[in-house]
């Protein structure tokens, strides 16, 4: 069956888009914090914790995060996770569907509302699993539990809190799919087989665990016993941000310290979504501890080289020691691949942007004087260069207001916004003036080539014979392809060079290819079993797809996290 018809890949830099999200995100910025909708959910009063797979004594489970973009890539992967067996290149036998899943945080893009989780989200799962369950799934439902990333939050949590936490008896109702949500708040906590447990955290908009949050898991740790072994889900991974997210890491850092390893339990596995690649690294040791990103639901990927906080071949240092880096998916050379030709790729994928662009060219060009001062299209190169170096102060009084404030607004906006707020130094801002006035002068010398080319086009045209229409649509249309290709290889060389726009580059190339998820069993002895499992490039039947396991053991294997060591004698 092939994917749905449905809303393609989010366009990032459409302008239309770029101003919904922009008012969004700063409406939530402004309230998220003072109108926090977790202080309504319940709290300490209701600390019972949900109990999966206790009967068993086994359990598989699958992680996966950042879906609900383009409605291909979120359908191939909905197909994946809804079959009752997966094959997988690399194993022998098919991975049996997880009995629970986690969704790891960013439900649904560019920001949350009621037609985008249906149409994003809700309706590619259904549809996976009509096709791959026809007759409905064996023995009890499924269950899934989900956390909120920060796209979920610019709602103010309403459409991520209607589908999963409903409270009362009408929660038993509340399906995504064939999965069942028994889940009542944007946090939880779950027990596993074998003294595991699943922490899942609501981070917020500024990677904040409120008081009701610490409360509840407060009073969750009390359940601990020594040598439980504890799996923590956030959003977004902090141990990887260039500049460290201090607020979630202290956080984290208490709960982890204060909360569980207080109890003599540990937390030996940390997943994350946000980036939209997937990456583990492994702390060794006594006590090993693993963490991994895998948020590759069906949002676009993000790149797995010259990124901050380690890439293809680094490893993370931090207090605790060194993580090392076990495997990236996609690795360096296909991360890199994707943003090659950026100087072509960016104006043909995203066209509106480039047009505006074309109009603040077409503004600057047409602000400087014309007639026997200036420079008119269709007048000769040689008389624009004579007007010019003849009568310079003319020239320079007659040049209207908007053309100066874009002379001198243009590379200036690009020295102030080339380094994102993780980027130290001043290499990238240069880069970034460098790149503004790159656009002004592709801006007036495009301006006088097109006027040259006229001349030989039209002949003689001082006297505007050529038609007005024709010079603003000529000049335009060459334009807006100019100053997209100038943008895109700026993004590509900041990138490349110094480890900025890594979110701007790739979400405007928007690939939707490097799906991936976890598929984790609880073995009966005890132990975790981690399988990683990705494709290359998705298709739109995604049963020609091949799912393979990314491998990044010596043994070639999935990841083995030991079982609990059995407690100490009292």
């Amino acid at each position: 069956m092939p994917a749905p018809k449905g809303l393609p890949m989010v366009s990032w830099f459409a302008p239309a888009q770029l101003v919904r999200t922009g008012v969004q995100v700063a409406i939530s910025a402004a309230l998220g914090t003072r109108i926090d909708p977790r202080r309504r959910q319940p709290g300490q009063d209701d600390v019972g914790i949900d109990a999966v797979g206790e009967d068993k004594g086994e359990l598989w489970f699958d992680y996966v995060a950042d879906v609900g973009d383009g409605v291909v890539p979120t359908f191939h992967v909905a197909h994946g996770l809804s079959r009752p067996s997966l094959p997988v290149l690399g194993l022998a036998k098919p991975l049996p569907r997880g009995g629970l899943l986690i969704i790891g945080g960013d439900l649904v893009y560019p920001t949350a509302s009621r037609e985008a989780y249906q149409q994003r989200l809700l309706e590619p799962y259904r549809t996976a699993w009509a096709h791959t369950n026809p007759e409905g799934a064996d023995g009890p439902a499924p269950l899934v539990y989900a956390i909120p990333g920060n796209h979920d939050w610019y709602d103010g949590l309403v459409e991520f809190s209607r589908i999963f936490c409903a409270g009362g008896t009408a929660r038993e109702a509340h399906r995504l799919a064939g999965w069942r949500s028994p889940q009542r708040r944007s946090y939880f906590v779950l027990k596993l087989p074998r003294r595991w447990w699943l922490w899942g955290l609501d981070i917020q908009l500024e990677s904040d665990i409120n008081i009701d949050q610490l409360d509840y898991f407060a009073a969750q740790a009390k359940l601990l016993s020594p040598g439980d072994q504890v799996i923590l889900c956030t959003a977004e991974p902090g141990w990887v941000k260039g500049d460290p997210q201090p607020t979630e890491q202290s956080n984290l850092q208490f709960l982890i310290a204060q909360k569980v390893e207080a109890q003599g339990a540990k937390v030996v596995l940390e997943l994350a979504g946000d980036l939209h690649h997937y990456r583990h690294h492994r702390l060794g040791g006594a006590s090993p501890r693993h963490r991994i990103i895998c948020g590759g639901g069906g949002a676009f990927t993000h790149p797995t080289h010259n990124v901050l906080g380690g890439g293809e071949d680094a490893d993370l240092v931090d207090p605790l020691g060194t993580w090392t880096l076990g495997r990236a998916f996609p690795d360096a050379e296909a991360s890199a691949a994707l943003a090659r030709w950026m100087w072509w790729r960016f104006p043909r994928r995203n066209l509106l942007f480039c047009v505006g662009l074309g109009l603040v060219y077409t503004s600057l060009a047409w602000g400087f004087p014309k007639g026997n001062v200036g420079m008119a299209m269709g007048q000769p190169l040689a008389s624009v260069w004579t007007n010019l170096v003849s009568h310079p102060g003319a020239f320079f009084a007659a040049t209207g207001t908007e053309a100066w404030l874009l002379t001198v607004g243009i590379p200036a906006l690009g020295f102030m916004a080339a380094a994102p707020f993780d980027v130290r130094g001043l290499g990238v801002r240069w880069l970034g003036l460098v790149h503004g006035i790159v656009h002004v002068v592709a801006a007036i010398g495009l301006y006088l080539g097109l006027s040259e080319l006229s001349m030989v086009v039209f002949g003689d045209t001082t006297n505007n014979a050529l038609p007005g229409a024709l010079r603003f649509f000529s000049y335009l249309g060459c334009a807006s392809v100019v100053a997209g290709a100038i943008f895109g290889q700026y993004l590509r060389t900041a990138h490349q060079h110094f480890h900025a726009h890594a979110n701007e580059l790739y979400s405007a190339l928007a690939s939707p290819h490097h799906t991936s998820f976890l598929r984790m069993h609880i073995r009966p002895d005890g132990a975790l079993e981690v399988f990683p499992v990705g494709v290359h490039k998705v298709k739109r039947h995604p049963c020609d797809a091949q799912w393979e396991l990314l491998n990044d053991t010596d043994e070639g294997g999935p990841i083995v996290l030991a079982a609990a060591e059995p407690p100490a004698p009292s």
